[in-house]
């Protein structure tokens, strides 16, 4: 009985610290933004506005970034969203599928996200006024983390640390993709990030990660080798 009120206490214990977590990110995203609106850029926004106008389009690197620029296009990542969720419904049942659709609806709110905050300061300053909500935070950014998060706790949890390593890779590479494309700001993507994790964390909490954790699947396998 004791290991059952532990398990619990520390279940709850992990539920609190995703809320915490996620809540801290989506306010980490409005400070950022008012600090964009009163303070200015970050450094690396400058940076890039600098060293990558006219220049990205010359560098090696350019194919990489359209690369990342179609898997996160609309068409692309409808067409995959809609793999996605087929092959998690096969693989975990509709629990899972519920936890990459409601993962992938991020997508969706930070198109409303973006609308509201409309565009940077340094975003005006550099192409005028364009259609409020163009930049931040960067929707290929935000896509990519729950789109390819959502697969990667899933793969971790059925042993597939090897899947999980090349989705957690292609997140990684979105952000720093965009901006060496000119894509985006510095500030866009870190916001991408931190709204993509936040609702990612979300999704979890609601669907239970797709029915399972990385932590409890471990611990069914060690379960299975010693019995």
């Amino acid at each position: 009985m004791h290991d059952g009120v532990v398990d619990r206490v520390s279940r709850l214990s992990a539920r609190t610290l995703a809320v915490l977590v996620a809540v801290g990110c989506f306010v980490a995203v409005l400070v950022l933004r008012l600090w964009l609106k009163w303070v200015g850029p970050l450094p690396g926004d400058r940076w890039a506005e600098h060293h990558l106008e006219g220049v990205a389009l010359e560098q090696p690197w350019t194919d990489l970034g359209a690369f990342f620029s179609v898997i996160g296009g609309p068409a692309v990542a409808s067409l995959t969203a809609l793999v996605a969720l087929w092959f998690a419904w096969r693989a975990g049942g509709w629990l899972a599928a519920a936890f990459v659709a409601l993962a992938c609806a991020g997508v969706v709110a930070n198109v409303l996200l973006k609308v509201l905050s409309g565009p940077t300061p340094l975003m005006i300053l550099k192409y005028g006024d364009p259609q409020p909500g163009l930049n931040y935070p960067s929707g290929h950014t935000v896509y990519a983390v729950v789109m390819f998060g959502s697969l990667a706790w899933l793969a971790w949890a059925r042993g597939r640390r090897d899947l999980a390593v090349v989705l957690v890779v292609l997140i990684a590479a979105m952000g720093p993709a965009r901006v060496l494309t000119d894509a985006h700001f510095v500030s866009d993507v870190v916001a991408g990030y931190l709204v993509g994790f936040g609702w990612l964390l979300c999704a979890a909490l609601v669907t239970g990660a797709g029915g399972v954790s990385p932590r409890i699947a471990i611990h069914q396998r060690i379960v299975r080798s010693s019995a």
